[in-house]
């Protein structure tokens, strides 16, 4: 296994706030666009390996990339 080098970096919250809302919002309403592209149209096929996820932690799993 590759051994990773993690470089730890503090950020002030009071400077990144308006950064952190718009994110939130964001991720907030792409998740509700989501819910309704499945409630319309049925549920996703799974994913091969990714079976122990659900369609939802999936989602959020692919946004934090």
């Amino acid at each position: 296994m590759k051994e990773l080098n993690i470089i730890s970096i503090q950020v002030n919250g009071a400077t990144t706030l308006g950064e952190n809302i718009a994110d939130n919002g964001g991720l907030h309403a792409a998740l509700e666009a989501y819910r309704k592209v499945i409630a319309k149209n049925g549920p996703e096929p799974r994913l091969p390996g990714m079976e122990s996820y659900t369609p939802e932690q999936l989602f959020f799993i692919a946004s934090a990339t």
